[in-house]
């Protein structure tokens, strides 16, 4: 083995650690948005919910609406990482 091909393998192995950072960062980030959003549309659907007493409707369409917000967001954030990964 020479020393170039040693130096090249750990350079790929850092290059694979930092590749598998930034997805897991990705990962995390998109978990907690999407389930931040789905929780702000429940416990908002749930005051309101209480203080006019809709019988639980107000708690499914914050929960819809959360839903379709995390999921929105969900879509921006991948899109983001695509466009940086073919401008690489």
């Amino acid at each position: 083995m020479s020393v170039n091909y040693i130096y090249d393998l750990i350079k790929l192995t850092m290059n694979n650690k930092q590749e598998l950072t930034k997805y897991l960062h990705l990962i995390i980030k998109i978990g907690v948005g999407v389930l931040t959003s789905i929780l702000t549309g429940f416990i908002a659907g749930l005051l309101i919910d209480r203080k006019f007493q809709l019988n639980g409707l107000a708690v499914l369409v914050g929960v819809i609406i959360g839903v379709a917000i995390g999921f929105i967001w969900l879509y921006n954030e991948v899109m983001k990482v695509g466009k940086e990964t073919i401008d690489e």
